[in-house]
Parts: C-alpha cells; sequence; structure tokens
C-alpha cells in the first residue's frame, strides 16, 4: 500500500498521478514545438509547381494542369507565359524553391544556355519532346490563296537580302517584286518579335538553309573564307535577322488583336503557331510552304517545312522538394492527353511516333538525365 491511502482509493490516486504526468508531458511537447522553427513558410516549402516558357506550349501546359489537378489531391500549378528564351534563363539560374521547377519550350535549349545552367548547378534536367507544332502563316478566308517558297520567304522578311552581288537593305515592298507569279500586293505580316520561340524557329528554318544552298553571294563567301567556323560566324552575322518594318510587324500583341487586323486586310498575314489557326479555321486559311499546307498529320510526320519539336525541361533535384512533380510529367505524356484522341491531340497537337511517345514517357517519369551535350 501507498502511505496514508487506503485499498480502495488506489485506483483513484494512480490516475491522479498519471494526468498530472500526461499534463507536464503535453507542456513540454508545446514549449518543443515552440522553439523549433517551422519550416511550412514560403522559404523552405512550396505546395504548387513553379512553370515559366513558351507562350506557344503555354495552352497545351495549361489544360494538362487543369487534369493534373482534378485527378489528384495537388494544387494547380502555377505557369506564367515568360517566352522561351526568358523562360530557360529564369529556370538555369539556380536550384532552390524560389526557381521554376519546369520550363516549357517551342525550341530545344542551346547550349550556351545549357553552359548556363550548368554554371549554376543545374545539370540534371529531363528534356521531353512532346509533340509537334508548326510555324504558320495564316490570312483571311477572303484573300488570295498563295503558294511561298523557302526563298521567296526569305527574300520577303529578312532584314539584308544579297542584290547584284551585295549585301543590302531589304528592297522589297511587294510579292511581285520578288516574282512576277506572286500577287502585286504590298507585303504585310504580323508577328513575334525576337526572343520568342516562333522568330527563331522561323529563322532557322528559312534563313540558314536558304543562305546556306540557294544564294550564290552566300556560297562564294564561304569558298572565300574557307574556315567553317569564320563562315558559321558570317552567316550568325548576316543570315539569321529579320527585317522590322511595314513589311514584317512585330507584335507583342494577343494573337485575338491580330486575328481582328487579317479580318480588315484581306492581304496580310500573321506568322502564329499551328494550335491558333486549327482553333480557327473557319475564318482563317494557311499559306502553302513549298506545296505542303500545315495539318496534323504533315506537322507529325516532318513533311511541312516549318515543323518544330515543342519541349517542356524538368529540373530533377525538385522532384523531392515539390509534391506531385512526377505525377504532372506522367499526366503530360499520358495517353488521356497523348493519345490520337488525347485532350492535347484535340488541340492541335502534332503527335509523336508511339515508339518516340513510349520512350519520352518512361524518361518523364524516371527523370532521365538530358544528354543533349553530353561530351
Amino acid at each position: 500500500m501507498i502511505n496514508g491511502v487506503k485499498g480502495k482509493d488506489l485506483p483513484n490516486q494512480i490516475f491522479r498521478s498519471l494526468r498530472s504526468c500526461k499534463v507536464l508531458l503535453l507542456a513540454c511537447m508545446c514549449a518543443f514545438i515552440v522553439s523549433v522553427p517551422i519550416r511550412a513558410g514560403a522559404e523552405n516549402s512550396r505546395t504548387h509547381i513553379k512553370i515559366v516558357g513558351s507562350s506557344i506550349v503555354l495552352p497545351f501546359t495549361q489544360r494538362v494542369a487543369k487534369a493534373f489537378s482534378e485527378q489528384t489531391l495537388h494544387l494547380v500549378p502555377v505557369i506564367k507565359n515568360t517566352g522561351s528564351s526568358s523562360g530557360i534563363a529564369q529556370f538555369c539560374k539556380g536550384i532552390g524553391l524560389k526557381y521554376p521547377d519546369i520550363v516549357n519550350s517551342s525550341r530545344p535549349i542551346t547550349k550556351g544556355e545549357w553552359q548556363g545552367c550548368k554554371s549554376n548547378g543545374v545539370d540534371d534536367i529531363t528534356e521531353i519532346q512532346f509533340g509537334n507544332d508548326g510555324v504558320t502563316l495564316a490570312k483571311s478566308l477572303f484573300g488570295e490563296r498563295m503558294n511561298l517558297t523557302r526563298l521567296q520567304l526569305y527574300k520577303a522578311t529578312a532584314r539584308r537580302v544579297p542584290v547584284q552581288g551585295r549585301l543590302i537593305d531589304n528592297p522589297y515592298r511587294n510579292w511581285s517584286d520578288i516574282d512576277d507569279n506572286l500577287p502585286d500586293v504590298a507585303i504585310q505580316i504580323f508577328g513575334p518579335t525576337d526572343g520568342h520561340g516562333s522568330y527563331k524557329s522561323f529563322v532557322n528554318a528559312i534563313y540558314l538553309e536558304t543562305c546556306k544552298n540557294d544564294l550564290r553571294y552566300f556560297k562564294r563567301k564561304r569558298l572565300a573564307l574557307k574556315d567553317p567556323a569564320k563562315f558559321a560566324a558570317f552567316l550568325e552575322a548576316n543570315c539569321s535577322q529579320m527585317r522590322f518594318d511595314s513589311a514584317y510587324i512585330g507584335t507583342e500583341q494577343p494573337v485575338a488583336e491580330t486575328f481582328k487586323m487579317l479580318k480588315t486586310n484581306v492581304n496580310a498575314m500573321a506568322l502564329i503557331d499551328y494550335s491558333d489557326l486549327f482553333n480557327r479555321r473557319s475564318s482563317l486559311q494557311a499559306v502553302r510552304i513549298e506545296g505542303v499546307e500545315p495539318r496534323i498529320y504533315t506537322i507529325s510526320d516532318g513533311s511541312y517545312p516549318l515543323s518544330r519539336p515543342l519541349y517542356f525541361y524538368i529540373k530533377n533535384a525538385h522532384r523531392d522538394l515539390v509534391p506531385g512533380l512526377t505525377e504532372f510529367a506522367r499526366e503530360f505524356m499520358s495517353d488521356h492527353a497523348m493519345s490520337s484522341f488525347g485532350y492535347l491531340v484535340r488541340m492541335g497537337l502534332g503527335v509523336l511516333s508511339v515508339e518516340d511517345l513510349l520512350h519520352a514517357r518512361y524518361a518523364a517519369v524516371i527523370g532521365e538525365k538530358m544528354r543533349r551535350y553530353a561530351e
């Protein structure tokens, strides 16, 4: 027996002693919790995925984000339209929750950008080509149908062109100045400015091939310089810039505003991505390039000359930091999104082959390290 406690009162006494201990234990735990810094603040945790990058990829990513949040308990990712170049720059700034987890791009990351990534410790990323798109020239349904070659497009849009053996500021004002078989109307194209993926894709697809293969001026320059590196530098300086005047009007305005201008000027064109044209087929027509019209199948198989791959890049160091990152990648590459009747294909995305899709899906989920510039 406990001194001073009768046998029948012993259970009550033990209960009161245990309750006192419980209160003391809870008090100690609370004191410990208060003394430990809370790690749920914005600087130490984040419950949503951060995505930056291409305006071309933006609609596809937004649709995936919607499906992802509806099918999981994760928050809707925060997506910012920064353009491919700016988005890659932000993505490559470093590791940590203040930096983006994913960047979208309408072109592959360049070697210079990759070196910038590595210098900031972002050396483990996964590159996913999730589909194909096409840069298209669209005009009003009421305008004259046109079929243009790469050379004609170069002459219509380049800042400087060779004329009589000299490189001069672009003198062409009407389409008929370039070729008598083209309409005798002013060249007027609305399109993106330098820094946008569509701008770079257009220049890469039209200018470099044209200058190297179709223009005697540049062929002679290559022979004169002899050194391939010097010739590549010469091309970069003299065959990579579009004109910005009344013939090519660089604009940052929403695509919907550009379409309004096409309604009032049936001879004008807009340089846009195929998904925008796909969703406005009832009011716009596409200009054929080298005889090929942009369609999902001509973009998917690469027969359309201005086809281009679309990418997103995942920062693998963030997979354990940000909840849902791998699940988001899985949804992006799912059959639900990417099959022949998937919701991304219904938006105008050019599909990958079955083999390429399976490889891309595998790489996205396991975090396969990019080897584009592997040494």
